[in-house]
């Protein structure tokens, strides 16, 4: 049971905060738990979660002992509560990722604190998987779910079902007594969260739509909610993976990406709060991940604003300003046929010779148009690498300037005729498609690369069935 995740246990001697709505289920830890063991309950006043001062008042001065606080107000929660004399000796968190860095924080509040990073759907009875924080020198890095709880089972599924091995992100699925029966009125998608238990016939598991993976030691890693995938100019993108990351950048004490439209196009953007440069998140980011999951916009908030449920209220994220980056002007020719071309690839009329590629909503493939364009109106050659290297107008003009023209060869039309010569490559795709027969035609590549050593087949087979 739940008191069982504590080494101190719940009595008459404990004073238990009830702070989200009753609509939240954990609410209903918040209030069945001292209702069960005897312990004093003190209800917070409704609308009242984002007064930090009152809240933080509200604990030290009922000397309460156990309470929930949501993720996104435990930096701004601690910064109040370090200078008090509070009582807290239990301590629930969880719904979503957490660093290391803010639960140390707390442990240094109390050393007797014991702190339960908690997980788990309405759907499956609140709670499925529990880690118990110790105090730790990692300061960077995401505070584990834990493990299973009693009566409960966790797997991580590929799209496939099939079991993910650890390090490798899936699925989480939960299954065991501790999960319901299934919806009273299910409509559409709902319909496929509850499936049979592939591993225990006849019992029921529930599909999260939340990923994860296996670590080492046997706990799970929380990574984000499938529904937080988008797809954005061809790509994949998993947005709780961009926030992951910048959650572990030194002074960033909270964060959230999001897809916003700006001048009709959508653009990724990163909310921050913390003491952190933007340009430093930014570098850190260009070092972490392919370059069109880094945002277009990043701005500098000074809290990320929450529901009554301690979730954030995405309604009240402010808007993105992009008239606040001081854009510059052409200063020459040479720049205004640059700022020409970047108009009509990226479908922008306001841009800045100081702005960024890559930014503004640039990727790879338009990347290539942006150097077609390039070659045949200044006849220069250039690689894609110049372009990633020297990615505003104004640097990649003087790139332009400080190398060689070159003339480049133009390729004529040739005369309408019945019949054109071909090549060999030519030939034998000619043969294949319109001579052998329909099961022969099939076109394979092939290669060899030699290595200089002997490779581990395990870790060749976890890869390809990663991607």
């Amino acid at each position: 049971g739940f008191n069982a995740v504590f080494d101190k246990k719940f009595s008459t001697a404990d004073s238990c905060l009830a702070l989200t709505d009753i609509s939240f289920d954990i609410s209903l830890c918040e209030l069945l738990v001292p209702l069960s063991y005897g312990s004093k309950l003190v209800l917070y006043g409704k609308n009242r979660i984002t007064d930090l001062e009152s809240l933080c008042h509200t604990i030290a001065y009922n000397q309460i002992t156990f309470l929930y606080l949501p993720p996104y107000l435990l930096n701004d929660i601690y910064e109040n509560l370090k200078n008090r004399n509070i009582s807290i000796n239990k301590l629930l968190v969880g719904i979503a990722p957490i660093q290391n860095a803010t639960l140390n924080q707390y442990a240094s509040l109390n050393s007797k604190m014991e702190i339960i990073n908690a997980y788990g759907t309405c759907e499956t009875t609140i709670f499925s998987c529990f880690y118990r924080f110790h105090k730790t020198a990692h300061q960077t890095g995401i505070v584990p779910i834990g493990n299973p709880m009693d009566n409960s089972r966790v797997y991580i599924l590929d799209a496939h079902g099939r079991i993910q091995p650890i390090g490798l992100k899936g699925e989480i699925y939960v299954a065991g007594r501790n999960v319901a029966k299934g919806y009273l009125s299910p409509t559409g998608s709902q319909r496929e969260l509850f499936q049979e238990d592939p591993f225990y016939p006849g019992q029921t598991c529930y599909r999260t739509g939340d990923f994860g993976y296996w670590n080492p030691d046997g706990t799970i890693s929380f990574v984000g909610r499938n529904d937080s995938q988008i797809k954005l100019r061809g790509y994949r993108i998993e947005l709780e993976e961009i926030t992951s990351v910048m959650q572990q950048i030194p002074g960033v004490e909270n964060a959230i990406t999001i897809v916003k439209e700006l001048h009709q196009t959508p653009y990724i953007v990163a909310y921050i709060q913390g003491s952190v440069e933007i340009n430093f998140v930014k570098s850190y980011l260009k070092n972490k991940l392919p370059i069109y999951m880094i945002p277009a916009y990043f701005v500098k908030i000074a809290k990320i604003p929450v529901t009554l449920n301690g979730k954030i209220d995405k309604q009240q994220l402010p808007t993105v300003h992009t008239s606040l980056c001081t854009k510059l002007d052409p200063v020459n020719p040479l720049e205004e046929s640059l700022l020409t071309i970047w108009k009509n690839i990226l479908k922008i009329d306001d841009i800045g010779t100081n702005e960024d590629f890559f930014e503004l909503g640039g990727d790879s493939l338009s990347a290539l148009r942006l150097l077609s364009q390039i070659k045949t109106n200044f006849d220069v050659t250039i690689s894609i690498a110049d372009i990633f290297s020297n990615s505003t107008i104004r640097s990649l003009a003087t790139w332009i300037n400080l190398h060689d023209r070159s003339n480049l060869l133009e390729i004529h039309r040739c005369a309408k005729q019945d019949y054109y010569p071909v090549s060999s490559t030519q030939r034998r795709l000619f043969y294949r498609v319109y001579r052998l027969p329909s099961q022969h035609a099939t076109q394979h590549l092939t290669s060899a690369v030699l290595f200089d050593k002997l490779l581990d087949a395990k870790k060749i087979q976890d890869i390809f069935q990663y991607l």
